[in-house]
């Protein structure tokens, strides 16, 4: 997947989520782990991600929820 980015981020973190079903409201691992996410202060940055860069190209997992989260 290409993502363009409206402003060259500073920062960025990312969570995934995988499940059994995409409408199950149990048995969810957010970042391969039963229970509350992560703090922002722990979560990786998204594969291959570079500060100031607005066009990055990422591999993503069919069948997982990923999220992140850019800074300016």
């Amino acid at each position: 997947m290409t993502l363009k980015l409206p402003n060259n981020p500073a920062t960025a973190t990312m969570t995934q989520m995988t499940g059994s079903g995409c409408s199950v409201q149990d048995g969810v691992a957010i970042d391969g782990e039963a229970g509350a996410p992560k703090a922002d202060s722990e979560l990786p940055a998204p594969m291959n991600f570079e500060p100031g860069q607005q066009s990055r190209t990422f591999s993503l997992t069919a069948g997982i929820v990923t999220m992140m989260n850019f800074t300016y």
